[in-house]
């Protein structure tokens, strides 16, 4: 719905209007991206909500004017590079975004009972 926005300028979530503790990571998240074919919204509080990682869909809040949440709850990015404010986030996050890579490894662990097949992979068409 925020995509379609054609004139709200400020969005406020907090306690005082009740609705602080519905904005959580996901919300913010989804909240983050409707931002990518909004030109309207200038400012985004997200005060007292249960914020407590950002990932690269934050970086789509760098236009607005004013964008404030709880930076020192934040556990990612680190808190000693979310002390340092919005624009050290905004740093961090893109070069995360820079350097990722779909990973092509992982490790599996089959688990079962004696004689069950574990070890004949070509079962699991591995």
């Amino acid at each position: 719905a925020l995509e379609h926005n054609n004139s709200l300028k400020t969005l406020t979530f907090g306690r005082q209007y009740g609705l602080g503790n519905k904005v959580g990571i996901i919300g913010a998240t989804a909240l983050f991206e409707s931002l990518k074919h909004n030109l309207v919204l200038d400012e985004l509080r997200l005060m007292n909500c249960p914020i407590y990682a950002l990932g690269t869909e934050f970086l789509l809040t760098r236009r607005l004017k004013e964008c404030t949440l709880d930076f020192n709850k934040l556990v990612w990015p680190p808190p000693s590079l979310a002390s340092r404010g919005r624009d050290a986030i905004y740093r961090f996050l893109k070069a995360v975004k820079e350097r990722a890579a779909p990973l092509a490894r992982s490790r599996v662990m089959f688990v079962g009972a004696g004689g069950s097949g574990k070890t004949c992979r070509r079962a699991y068409n591995l």
